[in-house]
């Protein structure tokens, strides 16, 4: 069989043979316009339609890819509309912009995106919020989960989610989650971004830029309860811009005394800085160093926060 070189980046798609160099699995292929679930979706010219029949596809644990072509459009409705259930899948959006494969998270409150195994990453894609109030963007329950470059946003007004990745339903069921280099613009009333609900490890959310209304509790773009301790967490060089314009509560909020880990450069902007205490860390084993706040957008450019150390 003829092998059909896809050249993404720097990366070299053998898509006739299913192999890719950057994994030891198979490779395969997704388009909404000119894809079949009949067809086996091992390169460019037989592409499967839905990464539900791609997904099903794949083996647990043999380290498949998912390659979602450039204009993939879906409609995701009900709880679990995406489920990525198979142990090692990484799902690679291809294109740029508004080329990225798009998903409309639609239905009814409940749509949600769930992660149910273990080291599975999904990348370069927009999901928008197809109705109101969605509770929960996604659940994530599996062990090193990476979503990596995303956008976030309302498909249109009063269309939009009540929080973000909701992460952990049990103690370290979640270690290891990253949340890197992602955009989230969703100015409707929110509660969090990114919630933590239990005792994690390793966590990384790093280089996001994150626009929204936190004016429902708990009022934080990245959330843990200060009843849940954080091992080795890093969130840093964040940009969050809080559109609420009430007394704002933390922006970040990792508060239980046992946590250890950073939080560092990174860059929180109000419209409201009355009450504002921008970052709640109340750990000694958290190193929180040169992060800024501003507390009226487009008003003031930030002081640092916490303050400098002294010198001894």
């Amino acid at each position: 069989m003829a092998l059909t070189d896809i050249q993404i980046g720097a990366w070299n798609v053998l898509g006739g043979a299913g192999y890719s160099p950057m994994s030891t699995g198979n490779a395969y292929f997704v388009h909404s316009g000119t894809g079949s679930d009949n067809n086996d979706g091992k390169s460019k010219e037989s592409p499967l339609a839905t990464l539900d029949r791609a997904l099903a596809l794949c083996t647990a644990s043999h380290d498949d890819v998912i390659y979602l072509m450039a204009h993939h459009a879906e409609t995701i409705t009900g709880a679990g509309g995406i489920t990525i259930d198979k142990i090692g899948v990484r799902i690679v959006g291809l294109g740029r912009y508004d080329a990225r494969p798009a998903f409309l998270m639609d239905g009814g409150t409940a749509v949600t995106m769930l992660v149910t195994a273990a080291n599975c990453s999904i990348e370069n894609c927009i999901f928008r919020a197809g109705h109101a109030n969605i509770v929960v963007f996604g659940t994530v329950t599996a062990k090193g989960f990476r979503m990596m470059n995303c956008h976030f946003e309302d498909n249109t007004t009063a269309e939009n989610w009540l929080c973000g990745p909701s992460i952990g339903a049990a103690d370290n069921d979640a270690d290891g989650f990253e949340f890197i280099g992602c955009t989230w613009n969703s100015v409707t009333a929110a509660n969090s971004v990114i919630t933590i609900n239990t005792n994690q490890n390793d966590i990384k959310i790093m280089g996001n830029v994150i626009c929204c209304d936190l004016s429902v509790t708990p009022f934080s773009a990245i959330y843990a309860p200060n009843t849940e301790v954080m091992k080795n967490i890093l969130v840093a060089d964040n940009v969050i811009r809080n559109e609420h314009d009430g007394d704002n509560t933390p922006t970040i909020s990792i508060a239980n005394t046992a946590s250890t880990g950073s939080i560092v450069r990174n860059l929180v902007g109000g419209q409201d800085h009355a009450g504002d205490t921008a970052i709640l860390a109340g750990a000694a084993g958290l190193f929180v160093a040169e992060n800024y706040k501003s507390g009226i957008l487009g008003t003031y450019s930030g002081i640092l926060y916490p303050g400098a150390d002294a010198i001894d």
